[in-house]
């Protein structure tokens, strides 16, 4: 099924990128030499999931996202790690996407619809900025009433949403990924890395009941921090269940399952959902995802039956 295309290209052919940039002069950027522990308390200090890292002169040398952690923490606990080197971990860090000011929208449409960058830094005559992906789709959908043909559409159609499959050998480029809840962290760290999204569901064994999320944000926590001052604690605390890590992750009781789906910072929709509500919901609680859900047959219970990623959505305005 081919996807709706945007109703007014004019409008996106004559925007340009510095009008996205409504926090210049607030960039926050991290030390190359700066430790892996000190970007994750930046992280959570900011309330962010990506920084540019920078050299002693300033100059933006990468960009470091909390999917390079996920993927350095796969392979090593070493907290104290220098931030540089984690750089190029992730189709994020290994190039950065630059732009100037007066380039045109559908140039950072192009690219960050690409699924290679969440993020751009951009140069102006007297500032700088970081557009990421969250900048573009809240600049879109504040700007909805150019585009009134396609707000209205249903995701279902715009044949971008990852659904599961119904037939066990059809083979797709993208599939649905989810862990299940016995899956300890450190192996639900390496499918995270491996698909490089900044969260996952965590469904009961044998179905697609949902039952948690385990998100990269879940390494900002300050039960990560504090177990990092020691490799043992740290090397136990992964050794643990997903669904037990993220409990204690968000200060929720041992058992309490029920708490986690309803988290705020989980991002749900349903699949005849209109776009514009989709992407409202991202601007308020900013994801690199939207995860489509659906009731199951058990009563009560919550399925998950597909993805729609922040890539897919501003790829259909290009």
């Amino acid at each position: 099924m081919a996807k709706p295309k945007s109703t007014d290209v004019s409008f996106i052919q004559n925007t340009f990128v510095g009008q996205i940039c409504d926090r210049a002069g607030k960039i926050i950027s991290i030390k190359a030499k700066s430790t892996v522990t000190a970007t994750l308390e930046l992280f959570a200090k900011h309330d962010i999931i990506s920084a540019p890292v920078v050299d002693d002169n300033d100059t933006a040398i990468g960009v470091i996202h909390l999917i390079d952690i996920v993927h350095f923490l796969t392979t090593s606990l070493d907290l104290n790690m220098p931030v540089e080197r984690l750089l190029g971990l992730s189709q994020e860090s290994k190039s950065i996407a630059f732009f100037e000011s007066t380039d045109r929208m559908p140039f950072l449409i192009k690219v960050l619809g690409s699924r290679q960058h969440h993020l751009a830094l951009v140069h102006g005559k007297n500032w700088k900025c970081v557009v990421t992906q969250t900048d573009v789709v809240r600049f879109l959908w504040k700007h909805m009433q150019h585009f009134k043909d396609l707000a209205s559409v249903p995701i279902s159609k715009l044949g971008v949403v990852v659904r599961r499959s119904n037939t066990p050998n059809e083979k797709k480029q993208r599939g649905l990924v989810t862990i299940k809840h016995t899956t300890t962290v450190a192996e639900g760290l390496k499918i995270m890395a491996a698909n490089e999204f900044d969260s996952l569901p965590i469904t009961r064994e044998g179905s697609y009941e949902l039952i948690g999320i385990l998100r990269s944000k879940d390494l900002t926590s300050e039960v990560v921090r504090q177990a990092a001052q020691s490799r043992e604690t740290l090397s136990k605390l992964f050794g643990m269940n997903v669904l037990d890590f993220v409990l204690l992750a968000r200060g929720k009781k041992q058992g309490d399952e029920h708490q986690v789906v309803p988290d705020v910072d989980f991002v749900s929709c349903f699949i005849d959902d209109r776009l514009d509500k989709v992407m409202k919901k991202i601007v308020e609680n900013p994801t690199l995802q939207a995860w489509v859900i659906q009731p199951e047959k058990s009563q009560g219970s919550i399925g998950v039956l597909g993805v729609l990623t922040l890539s897919d959505i501003i790829s259909v305005f290009g």
